[in-house]
C-alpha cells in the first residue's frame, strides 16, 4: 500500500467532495488533489498529517462511520506508509544512479523518456529530491531501459548490476523480452524482490475490495440524478483528439453517445480494450471520477459492458487496472475478459466500440502527449469494428466476474460455480475475515475467489495464474 492509497480510501469512504474534505482538513483543494494523485507527499513529521487526520476523523464521526477510525489511528496509518515509502525512495535513487552510470544513460536521455526536466533527474540521482511515488517513477524508468537497451550488448552490464535473473529475460523472444526486462528492472530499482513487490500491489487491491462501500460510491456519483447531455446521435460527426486531454474528452463523448442510444430503448453492447499504462494516463483523481460517472451512466441506461484486460502488462499495472475498476465491477453488471498478446511496449492502444460509435487511439509508449484519438459515427466503420470486438470476445477468457448475494440470480449462479470450483480442488484458503473483512480461496484451476464479507456480500472470481501465484507467495 502507499500514503496515496490510504488517503484515497479514507476520502472515498466519506462520500464528500474534495473541496469539503480539504476545507475540513485546513489545506487547499489543490494540495489535497496533489496528495491524492501521488504528485506530492508530506513529511511524516509535518503538521500536515495532523491536519489531514483531524479533518478526516471529524467527517467520519459526523457521518456515523463507526469503523472509520479516530484521529490518532488515521495519523498512525498515514505516517507508517510515509516512513515505508521513504525507505523505498532512498533505495530507488541509489539504484537509479547506478543503472544510469553503468549503462551510460545521460540525464537528458532518461528525462525525455519519462517526461521530466533533466535537472530534476540530476537531483534524484544525487539524493537531493525524492519522487512523489517511487514505484510509479521506477516503472517509467524501467520501461525506458527495456525499450532502448533490450539488445544483447547490454546483457553483461545488466547482469553485473541486477543479477543473473536478467539472463532469463534475454532468452525470450523480442516481444516478451521487453516486458520481462521491465518487470525485473523495476523490482531492482525499488529494492524489492518479486514476492514483496507483488504482495504490496495485491494488498492495495484487497484493501480496496475490503473497504469499498458501493452505496457511498453511488452517492458520490449522485447516481440517481445522472442524466445525459442533449444530443442527437445521428447528427454527430467524427472528431480527432490530440494528447491525453484530447483522448479523455473523446472517451467521455463515447460514453454519452452510447448511453444516449440505450436511453432510446435500444439494446446496446459496448466493448472497452486498452493497454495504456494506468500510472501514466489515469492518476488524475478528477479524471477517474468523470470516467466512473461515464461508465455508470451507460450502466444506468442498460448498456451491456464487456471490458478486456491486458494479461501481458506488468503485474503492478495489471492490478492497478483492476483496482480502478473495483467500484464498477461491484455493480455486478460488467464482464471482464483476458486477452493475451495485445500488449506492446513500443506502441500503446485504446479501442472502445459500441453499436453507436467507435473510438480508437494509438501512442508511442512514454510519449502520450503526441497521441492521436479518433471518434467515428460512420455506420459502416462502426459496424465493422464492432464485429471485430464481438469476434474477439468469443475467443477471450473470462477474467473477472462479480456475484452479489443480494441479487438472487447472481447468488444462484455463484452457488453453481462454487460447486464446480470445489470439484477442481482447493489449493489454499486464507481466512482474513477478522482483519480485513474478506475471505480468499485459491483453487487448483488457477482461479481465486475474493469474498467481501460486509453487506452486500460480494464474490470476486478472478481467473489469472499470476494473481493466484501472488496469493501463494
Amino acid at each position: 500500500m502507499s500514503f496515496t492509497t490510504v488517503l484515497n480510501a479514507c476520502c472515498s469512504d466519506l462520500g464528500c467532495t474534495g473541496k469539503v474534505i480539504a476545507q475540513r482538513c485546513g489545506i487547499s483543494a489543490s494540495a489535497l488533489s496533489r496528495y491524492r494523485r501521488g504528485e506530492r507527499v508530506p513529511d511524516a513529521d509535518s503538521d500536515i498529517i495532523d491536519k489531514i487526520a483531524s479533518g478526516l476523523a471529524s467527517l467520519g464521526a459526523e457521518q456515523g462511520l463507526e469503523s472509520y477510525g479516530s484521529k490518532s489511528e488515521i495519523a498512525d496509518r498515514l505516517i507508517a506508509e510515509l516512513r515505508d515509502s521513504r525507505k523505498v525512495e532512498e533505495s530507488f535513487c541509489r539504484h537509479l544512479d547506478e543503472l544510469m552510470r553503468v549503462l551510460s544513460i545521460r540525464n537528458s536521455q532518461m528525462a525525455q523518456s519519462v517526461g521530466v526536466d533533466p535537472s530534476y533527474m540530476s537531483r534524484l540521482r544525487n539524493g537531493q529530491r525524492y519522487p512523489a511515488n517511487a514505484r510509479q517513477f521506477a516503472m517509467k524508468c524501467a520501461e525506458a531501459v527495456a525499450v532502448h537497451r533490450s539488445d544483447e550488448s547490454s546483457l553483461d552490464m545488466l547482469t553485473a548490476l541486477v543479477g543473473s535473473e536478467i539472463q532469463s529475460a534475454y532468452a525470450l523472444p523480442a516481444k516478451l523480452r521487453q516486458t520481462a526486462l521491465r518487470e525485473i528492472i523495476e523490482r531492482w530499482l525499488i529494492g524489492k524482490n518479486e514476492g514483496v513487490m507483488q504482495s504490496g500491489y495485491l494488498d492495495s487491491f484487497l484493501y480496496r475490495v475490503a473497504t469499498f462501500d458501493y452505496a457511498v460510491f453511488l452517492k458520490c456519483l449522485d447516481y440517481e440524478h445522472l442524466t445525459l447531455p442533449e444530443m442527437v446521435v445521428s447528427e454527430k460527426e467524427g472528431k480527432i483528439g490530440i494528447g491525453i486531454s484530447g483522448m479523455h474528452e473523446l472517451e467521455f463523448e463515447f460514453f454519452d453517445a452510447t448511453a444516449a442510444r440505450a436511453a432510446e430503448g435500444e439494446q446496446v453492447d459496448a466493448y472497452l480494450m486498452a493497454d495504456m499504462p494506468i500510472l501514466t494516463v489515469s492518476t488524475d483523481a478528477s479524471f477517474l471520477e468523470k470516467y466512473s460517472r461515464g461508465i455508470a451512466t451507460m450502466l444506468k441506461y442498460g448498456v451491456k459492458l464487456r471490458v478486456f484486460h491486458d494479461l501481458e502488462r506488468p503485474f503492478s499495472d495489471m492490478l492497478l487496472d483492476l483496482d480502478n475498476w473495483v467500484p464498477l465491477y461491484m455493480s455486478g453488471l460488467v464482464e471482464g475478459y483476458a486477452i493475451p498478446g495485445i500488449h506492446s511496449s513500443a506502441v500503446a492502444q485504446l479501442r472502445y466500440m459500441s453499436s453507436v460509435c467507435a473510438l480508437t487511439s494509438e501512442a508511442v509508449a512514454s510519449n502520450f502527449e503526441d497521441s492521436a484519438t479518433f471518434l467515428s459515427y460512420e455506420p459502416q466503420e462502426v459496424n465493422a469494428r464492432l464485429k471485430t470486438m464481438q469476434n474477439l470476445a468469443s475467443h477471450a477468457t473470462p477474467l473477472l466476474r462479480v456475484y452479489r448475494e443480494d441479487r438472487s440470480s447472481q447468488a444462484a449462479e455463484y452457488a453453481l460455480l462454487k460447486a464446480e470450483l470445489e470439484a477442481s480442488g482447493i489449493r489454499r484458503v486464507f481466512d482474513a475475515g477478522k482483519t480485513r473483512q474478506i475471505d480468499i480461496v485459491v483453487y487448483d484451476n488457477n482461479c481465486a475467489v475474493v469474498t467481501k464479507l460486509s453487506e452486500p456480500v460480494t464474490h470476486f472470481v478472478i481467473r489469472h495464474p499470476r494473481v493466484c501465484y501472488a496469493f501463494d507467495r
